[in-house]
């Protein structure tokens, strides 16, 4: 970080030199020689530390970055699908529970999904009293509208 910090003072410090310099000398032919050499002077102070960087060291670090940049893409795919798949379960979940209340069901919704990418929900186990009616019913819509399978289907309680 030192390094970086002197870079930046060092191109502060010539920006500044110029800057002054260019103030001081008159409208003329003279100004803008002067306006030349300040441009190649901010030019070098600029490109020094990438001129004199080692060509191994360079292909190090980009080695470096690369091999960093393929474990941080894989770390957030897979936080992507970790809420992804909660997201998923808690909609399914939602959703049967709002379904079970338009039919007087008071239930709770435990699904489970598919190790497939986007996860499906695969199986679901519900607990709770519900009459024989409303128990058809929602059998066919998890079958219908999530695709779970009766034999998928746990109810208890």
């Amino acid at each position: 970080m030192g390094g970086l910090r002197e870079y930046l003072l060092n191109v502060v410090a010539a920006a500044f030199i110029c800057g002054i310099l260019s103030g001081l000398f008159p409208e003329g032919s003279g100004k803008k020689l002067l306006r030349l050499v300040c441009g190649v002077f901010l030019t070098i102070v600029v490109l020094r530390p990438v001129v004199g960087l080692n060509p191994d060291f360079l292909t190090d670090s980009l080695l470096a970055l690369q091999s960093d940049g393929s474990g941080f893409t894989a770390q957030g795919e897979e936080m992507t699908d970790q809420a992804l798949r909660e997201r998923i379960k808690q909609q399914a979940e939602a959703y049967i529970l709002d379904k079970a209340a338009e039919l007087n069901a008071s239930i709770q919704a435990e699904v489970e999904l598919s190790q497939q990418s986007p996860p499906v929900p695969l199986s679901v186990t519900i607990s709770g009293t519900v009459s024989p009616y409303a128990r058809t019913q929602l059998e066919q819509m998890l079958l219908a509208d999530l695709g779970i399978a009766k034999e998928n289907q746990v109810w208890t309680g």
